[in-house]
């Protein structure tokens, strides 16, 4: 699919949690956080040769992290130093 393509491996903010996700248009994904009413910020995102890869690699790395569902009690530092290492 789509997710398997180069784009942006993103950082998404919401109270104490982190999660990471992806996309081909990063900002029009700005756009659709701040019209949610839960308070998830996109805070950075970097590119990536293949989306899907990066999102799961981040989520093993951080696996002992992990909160609920996909969401990581991390901060944001943490998030954004490791995936600087997997992106251009």
């Amino acid at each position: 699919g789509t997710s398997s393509n180069p784009g942006y491996i993103c950082v998404i903010r919401q109270g104490n949690f982190i999660r990471f996700g992806y996309a081909r248009r990063p900002k029009k994904k700005i756009i659709k956080f701040r019209g949610r009413t839960n308070n998830q910020e996109l805070i950075w995102y970097g590119y990536t040769g293949n989306m899907l890869e990066s999102k799961q690699e981040a989520m093993n790395y951080f696996s002992k992290y992990r909160a609920i569902g996909e969401w990581y009690r991390i901060s944001p530092l943490m998030a954004i130093t490791y995936l600087k290492r997997i992106t251009k």
